[in-house]
């Protein structure tokens, strides 16, 4: 270390500094450790405190108690080491020895450096105190005092280091700021210097100064009014002259200033009154320097502190922060709420164990020392019970995060106790309806079976059926056939050679009449039979399979006008029924049976005619790219709504009460037949019906490719 008789002011706080920095990475003064090494650390710091030449006071917080001192200290306060180890820093007493502010006031033992570091845990830098030792003599001193803290946090020791600078004081107080020195600063310095007088305005400054204020060079500020030009607040500078006149100087003092361009300049300020001749003041001078860096670092830090601390209260889990020992340092609400216990009773009191299921405690201990060791980490996430204040057990998911510089742990921690009991309670509920769901099983295999059998059956019968259609739709054809040859033969017989004998026996007309109407009857009724069975004939085939269908490109413009034309004998003896048909010329082509669709066209029309007795049968067509859309729309008796999904079944009529429609029911074929040949081709068929309003059938036919 150097010589302090010959070092600037300046050199001496940084020597201070300087010590302060060795002693705050020992932090070994106070206890008596354990480990050997450590123990030799502690012999070593205090062999080369007591070497040096600066003063040097060790106090523990928690007594209060002065607990180390070098011969240095003793030299300058003017009193032995059992005196300075006698000090109670809680006392109110004055020292054997007195100690002063720099403007004469007395310092009470609790105001100086190394109570403010020990009890209160703030630092203290380059304070000058006045010493009047016991023997009347009196000195200056140099402070510096810090707050030492061990590895949890806690404040460990307080620490002050001293040097006498009364030669200082007695050669330099006038001519610090001689102009040799005002020329270096101005020069070369990096602090920013200024000189004012007592009215405010600027008379000296150097070109840091300048620059921190935003100018090129000190001549742009010199003779400015400080407060007005260059402070964000004017009434800051009041108070700021209050200090300095209360004092006689300040020490770091912080300020906001503002820049030319309008922006905030924080600086930290030293500054010290000019005596003048007279006893009064001349002015003000003194250093500052740009921190605003560093205040918006702080506030910064100071944001990010209350938003990982309200992240901490808020994040929804239980928090909990253990120490290396494993003992709660931390935790937040939903931690008090899961634990049952507040956050008094926690934190610094409870370790993790207490709260662990004795069932569990041994794998966890287990986790703990495999997580601390260098062999394969455990899982960071598990499942435990955990025991609260009431003695309730809960099922939590723990997160652990282990850092391994401090050897801190954060656990975040879920409850899943009504989860698991949930789980629970749906394991008991998936067996019960797994049991359900296998008797269920086997009852619907059983009713499989007797489906399966039922359908087989029907199947069989269904092909009898068909096969009994056939046969007897072929063995009725032959005989029907013969009846109505015959009978169209007996009437034109009767009607060329017995309507003469009707001329001269006039009492044979009326039964001639009847005859000759029978016969008509039997003829209609025959041709009737004779539909009904190739209409059985064609849907026995369709279903089985085995119709023949002669496929080819029809004209449907042409094929729609035969159908009108061959239903319009349907329309001539219903005087009250208007028949209307739009077929557009140049419709698409099909792909289809040319007889099939118009037998589905022309099946459509009868059944209009058939059930409209007055009104209008209407019959329209469009076309697009993909399909042609045919629709046939009669004001007739109409369908219920209910009756509409049987309508194209097999043997289905719409039965009505009304006696006048009884022969227009029909055996239910036709429309059956018009289904199986449209779905045949890939179309459509839909009917929309409400009784007495009529109904609209639909027929949807693709275009040929």
């Amino acid at each position: 270390m150097s010589d302090y008789t010959t070092m600037t002011r300046e050199e001496l706080i940084a020597e201070l500094e300087a010590l302060q920095r060795h002693i705050r990475l020992q932090q070994t003064v106070i206890p008596e450790p354990a480990d050997p090494d450590s123990k030799k650390s502690r012999v070593l710091l205090e062999a080369v405190l007591e070497q040096s030449p600066c003063g040097v006071l060790v106090a523990c917080p928690r007594t209060g108690r002065v607990i180390f001192v070098n011969d240095e200290a003793c030299r300058i306060d003017g009193v032995d080491k059992a005196s300075h180890l006698a000090i109670d820093l809680n006392s109110l007493d004055q020292l054997a020895w007195t100690l002063h502010y720099p403007d004469g006031s007395p310092m009470l033992l609790t105001e100086t450096p190394l109570a403010k570091a020990t009890l209160f845990g703030k630092k203290v830098r380059t304070q000058e105190i006045l010493l009047r030792r016991s023997d009347g003599t009196e000195c200056w001193v140099l402070c510096n005092s810090n707050p030492l803290f061990d590895e949890k946090g806690e404040l460990h020791s307080g620490i002050v280091t001293f040097v006498e600078i009364t030669d200082h004081k007695n050669t330099t107080t006038e001519t610090m700021f001689c102009d040799a020195t005002y020329l270096r600063i101005l020069g070369t310095g990096v602090d920013a210097y200024y000189k004012a007088d007592m009215q405010g305005r600027l008379v000296m400054a150097n070109i840091a100064a300048a620059r921190i204020l935003g100018y090129e060079h000190p001549d742009e500020i010199i003779g400015k009014h400080i407060a007005s030009t260059f402070y964000e607040s004017p009434e800051e500078r009041v108070t700021f002259m209050q200090e300095l006149l209360g004092r006689g100087k300040t020490i770091s003092y912080p300020l906001c200033l503002k820049s030319t361009a309008g922006t905030p300049v924080m600086v930290e300020v030293s500054a010290r009154l000019i005596p003048d001749a007279k006893g009064g003041y001349q002015g003000v001078e003194g250093l500052f320097r740009d921190v605003t860096a560093k205040a918006q670092a702080e506030e910064q830090l100071r944001r990010s502190e209350f938003f990982y601390r309200k992240l901490f209260e808020n994040t929804g889990a239980a928090t909990v922060l253990l120490d290396s020992s494993g003992r709660i340092n931390r935790v937040n609400s939903q931690a008090e709420e899961l634990s049952g216990y507040t956050k008094e009773e926690l934190e610094g009191k409870k370790h993790w164990q207490d709260m662990i299921d004795p069932e569990d405690l041994g794998w966890m201990v287990d986790y703990h020392q495999r997580r601390i060791s260098d062999g394969p980490p455990p899982p960071n996430e598990y499942d435990f019970t955990l025991v609260d204040k009431q003695g309730n057990k809960k099922f939590v998911r723990a997160r652990i995060d282990f850092m391994q510089e401090t050897g801190e742990r954060i656990v975040c921690m879920a409850d899943l106790t009504s989860r698991r009991k949930m789980e629970k309670e749906l394991e008991e509920l998936n067996h019960k309806l797994e049991i359900l769901v296998t008797e269920r099983t086997e009852a619907l295999h059983k009713k499989n079976l007797e489906l399966e059998a039922a359908n087989q059956r029907l199947l069989e019968l269904d092909e009898i059926k068909s096969n009994m259609l056939s046969s007897v739709s072929h063995e009725l054809r032959t005989p029907l056939t013969s009846i109505m040859g015959f009978a169209k033969v007996t009437r034109n017989t009767f009607e060329k050679y017995f309507s003469q004998l009707l001329l001269t026996h006039k009492t044979l007309t009326p039964r001639a009449s009847t005859i000759s109407s029978n016969l008509g009857i039997i003829t209609r009724e025959g041709e009737r039979l004779s539909r009904l069975i190739n209409e059985l004939l064609d849907l026995a085939h369709v279903e089985s399979g085995q119709f023949r269908w002669n496929d080819t490109l029809c004209d449907m413009s042409e094929l729609l006008s035969l159908s009108v034309a061959s239903a319009y004998g349907e329309f001539q003896d219903k005087a009250d029924v208007v028949f209307k048909f739009s077929i557009p010329e140049n419709l698409p082509f099909i792909f289809a049976d040319k007889d099939k669709i118009q037998q589905v066209v022309l099946n459509l029309l009868n059944n209009a005619a058939k059930f409209t007795e007055k009104g209008e049968v209407v019959l329209s067509v469009t076309a697009d790219t993909h399909w042609i859309h045919i629709s046939i729309a009669d004001t007739g008796m109409g369908i219920p709504e209910h009756l509409l999904q049987h309508i194209f079944d097999k043997f289905y009529t719409v039965r009505t009460n009304d006696t006048l429609h009884a022969s227009a029911v029909g055996t239910g074929l036709g429309l059956a037949l018009c289904s199986q040949v449209v779905e045949h081709y890939g179309g459509k068929i839909n009917v929309t019906s409400s009784p007495g309003q009529g109904s609209t059938f639909e027929i949807c036919l693709p275009v040929a490719k």
